[in-house]
């Protein structure tokens, strides 16, 4: 992918005759935009999703909209297209975009910039995330009334054909917004005659069509600086045990191969429509929960004692956002006898884990402020949520190992309570974080829930591993909770 940037600038027409400083000719033309995030593009086996400009920038007339019906009115008596709008982000919607893409006023691109007042939502996923590989038999995989996440655009999978790109910088918004009032907003059905203020767009993706065609294309080598025109999504997921997988000395050690695993799991992956994330709510406030439930259960079982069958295994999945690729590979490499490593199955140094060893799979997943922590399963037992399953790692499991006992906690019973999801947008201000820098952090704070989320795991974790309900006075640490590294 080429480095993304956009300038706007006057269109004019200049004659210049004998020597001149074409330096200081263009910098009274152009005017550099720094503060800015683009849309990209992204392939599957079928097509691409995303965003790219044309090679070289796409140019087009600004025209700054407050409202949609400024859009419509551009779209409708535009006469020197092509244009950029210059919407504010409220107005994105998978509405926005088609209308734009089918308009018989050509649109060259699409510049997004912050609300004057505050966003209620917004969310680029779909209403029902990873919904084909989850798993289909369960009656509320995806809720009637709006999916799961009832904010999504779907805008995330969509194929657009002209770039996009969100604004920071309020004064460069601002300079963009004089540049049109000054020479744009009158005489539209004259503006073709004159010389008017325009955007350049520059984010030229080189990947296109789908996934076997663009790393086809990187893989031909044509000459001496071969161009790589994609990469694989991927990375790594992230496993510590509670208990040593081996017993004995260090140098004088043997596998425990007959142990059992309770799986205590979380997402440590997001996305976003634009080349910038958040994920406050999804995923950091599962994954803080997961390493709270960690370091309480080591103060609470310090060693196994003899009696002790099951081992405990914390999991972060790394790319759950794309058809949770990070739990399918675990569980691809469990099936296969390579977790936790590729040695044979009989090797003299560590246990080989397949899906079976698994007996119970723990979720920690949206765990925001709200009405209460929903225990989410497939079963008909009374329990708060039977046969509700949100999209998790947990699908990935089941599908491979159907007698598998798991269950989701989430702060949500039928949708989403993050309005945000999947978006830049899903940042500490919307989920009511607070620094206290050391000060006393009281009931109701977002730290303080997760740190009762994760004690109420770690001591149901205990009493499946002992047998026996937890009497001691180990408690989490809310300034570990509350280190806002979490966020940063």
């Amino acid at each position: 992918m080429s480095k993304s940037h956009f300038a706007i600038y006057l269109v004019q027409l200049l004659l210049v005759v004998g020597p001149s400083d074409a330096d200081r000719i263009k910098d009274t033309m152009y005017m550099k935009i720094s503060g800015s995030v683009a849309c990209y593009r992204r392939m599957n086996a079928t097509h691409q999703i995303g965003c790219s400009s044309a090679r070289g920038g796409s140019v087009g007339v600004v025209h700054y909209c407050d409202s949609a019906t400024d859009l419509d009115f551009i779209l409708k008596n535009g006469s020197a297209g092509p244009y950029i709008p210059v919407l504010p982000i409220s107005l994105l919607s998978a509405e926005t975009v088609s209308k734009l893409s089918s308009s018989k006023v050509k649109i060259s691109g699409l510049l997004l910039h912050a609300n004057s007042e505050n966003l209620l939502q917004m969310s680029h996923e779909n209403q029902c995330p990873n919904d084909i590989f989850n798993v289909q038999q369960a009656p509320k995989t995806c809720p009637d009334s709006g999916g799961w996440n009832p904010w999504g655009t779907g805008l995330l999978y969509a194929d657009v054909p002209f770039p996009m790109f969100y604004m920071h910088n309020d004064s460069e918004v601002s300079a963009i917004r004089h540049c049109f009032q000054a020479f744009n907003n009158h005489s539209f059905a004259t503006q073709a005659a004159r010389s008017l203020c325009s955007l350049e767009l520059n984010a030229f993706m080189y990947g296109t069509t789908n996934t076997q065609t663009c790393i086809r294309r990187s893989n031909v080598v044509t000459n001496l600086n071969p161009v790589k025109f994609c990469d694989p999504l991927g990375d790594s997921n992230v496993w510590g045990a509670l208990f040593p997988l081996v017993t004995g000395e260090e140098n004088d050690s043997q596998p425990i191969r007959d142990a059992k695993y309770i799986v205590v799991a979380a997402r440590l992956d997001t996305t976003s429509l634009f080349e910038e994330t958040a994920g406050a709510e999804s995923p950091i406030t599962g994954a803080v929960a997961l390493l709270t439930v960690a370091k309480l259960l080591k103060e609470m079982l310090p060693a196994a004692a003899a009696s002790v069958q099951t081992n405990v295994l914390f999991i972060l999945f790394n790319g759950e956002t794309y058809d949770y690729i990070g739990s399918q590979r675990l569980l691809y490499d469990m099936e296969r006898g390579h977790f936790p490593t590729d040695l044979p199955p009989n090797n003299p140094i560590l246990p080989t884990i397949y899906p079976e060893n698994v007996t119970l799979f723990i979720e920690l997943s949206q765990l925001g402020v709200g009405e209460a922590t929903y225990a989410h399963y497939l079963s008909a037992d009374a329990w708060p949520t039977p046969d509700s399953l949100p999209p998790s790692s947990l699908h990935t499991f089941i599908r491979g190992n159907t007698s598998i006992r798991g269950l989701v906690l989430a702060n949500h019973q039928t949708a989403y309570q993050n309005r945000f999801y999947n978006s830049l947008f899903d940042n500490s201000s919307n989920i009511g974080y607070r620094y206290y820098n050391g000060s006393e952090i009281g009931a109701g704070t977002l730290q303080r829930h997760i740190a009762d989320v994760a004690t109420m795991v770690a001591k149901s974790v205990f009493e499946e591993v002992t047998g026996q309900a937890y009497q001691g006075g180990a408690s989490p640490s809310l300034l570990l909770v509350s280190d806002r590294d979490w966020l940063e």
